[in-house]
């Protein structure tokens, strides 16, 4: 039996060696922000017609430090892109609320002040369109008047919460579409009625496709004869959305590219598993990260920048393993 003993102990000890190095290893990598790129096709070929790149933040639950900001506005940059996705959660509830606290307190000046600085320093970089996420609920008691938001605005960070924006990238023509998480609607006349959440993105989908239809139409009669070039069908259809697991809705509706966040990866990747879970799907779900394909429809979801925080006994712990932050680069060939 002593001898028996004596053989376990080396492996018991090279099993809690590899669990150290692992749980220092994921500590590490998670200092850092890697990048994620993906390559998209438009469609149609154009003669002539360059790459578009977008860059895509997503999850980054504010900005804590001059050293984040500047490294992520440094990453940013450097990929040179024609435009910047924020797909949700750019702030964090508990972060917001202490910053709100400070605020009351005079301690500091404004709420959220280096997210704000981001932002806008985002701005000088490429326009710069953004999307509620489930914590942007924050924002929402009286938005109209609220400080962040206008900051944000004034700074030149375009909105597209069930809106849309016509563009004209290196010779395509791009609608770019933008709905807000279905939870933070529940002010809103159109959508705060709707039972679930499915039906509430479906009715913000139908909403704003059809008014950018309307204003497309609105465009060309006002344009006849001018030669101007304003086209009812776009090269492609890209749709910023916060939650990945509505992807059956957006295939439904001749979206050619969702850009999608709020897993976090699925927190833990697990080898050959992938993303462990999500609050959304729970355990292994289906869309957690990556490239997922629904017919004509090509959603890509972000590992997200921020984290997951666990609740153990009443103590909030940041989770986050096997799965470092990311920003995404998707060039659109």
């Amino acid at each position: 039996m002593k001898k028996k003993q004596k053989k376990k102990h080396p492996f018991l000890k090279a099993v809690a060696l590899i669990a150290v190095l692992l749980i220092l290893g994921n500590i590490v990598i998670n200092r850092f922000v890697f990048v994620k790129r993906y390559s998209v096709s438009a469609g149609e070929e154009k003669a002539g017609a360059e790459a578009i790149k977008i860059v895509q933040l997503s999850d980054i639950h504010s900005i804590r430090s001059e050293w984040q900001k500047n490294m992520l506005l440094k990453k940013v940059k450097s990929e040179e892109p024609d435009i910047i996705a924020v797909t949700g959660d750019l702030i964090d509830t508990d972060h917001y609320t202490r910053q709100q606290n400070l605020l009351a307190q005079g301690k500091i000046e404004r709420v959220e002040d280096l997210t704000i600085e981001f932002m806008s320093e985002l701005t000088e970089i490429a326009g710069t369109y953004f999307v509620y996420g489930n914590h942007e609920m924050m924002l929402l008691d009286d938005e109209k008047n609220n400080s962040f938001v206008n900051a944000l605005k004034d700074s030149g960070v375009i909105f597209l919460n069930n809106k849309a924006a016509n563009l004209r990238l290196n010779d395509r023509n791009i609608w770019l579409l933008g709905i807000q998480d279905p939870a933070t609607v529940y002010k809103d006349e159109k959508f705060a009625f709707l039972e679930t959440m499915a039906d509430k993105t479906e009715a913000m989908l139908k909403y704003v496709i059809g008014n950018t239809k309307t204003m497309i139409g609105r465009l060309e009669a006002l344009t006849a004869g001018d030669g101007a070039e304003v086209s009812q069908k776009p090269d492609m259809t890209i749709l910023l959305a916060h939650r990945p697991e509505f992807m059956d809705i957006y295939a439904e509706y001749d979206i050619d590219l969702v850009l999608a966040g709020h897993t976090h990866g699925g927190i833990m990747r697990v080898p050959l598993l992938g993303g462990l879970y999500t609050r959304a799907e729970g355990l292994f779900p289906t869309y957690s990260y990556g490239k997922y394909i629904k017919g004509d429809t090509t959603m890509l979801v972000s590992g997200g920048i921020g984290y997951i925080k666990a609740s153990i006994e009443g103590v909030k712990i940041p989770v986050r393993a096997f799965n470092p932050p990311e920003i995404t680069v998707i060039t659109i060939e």
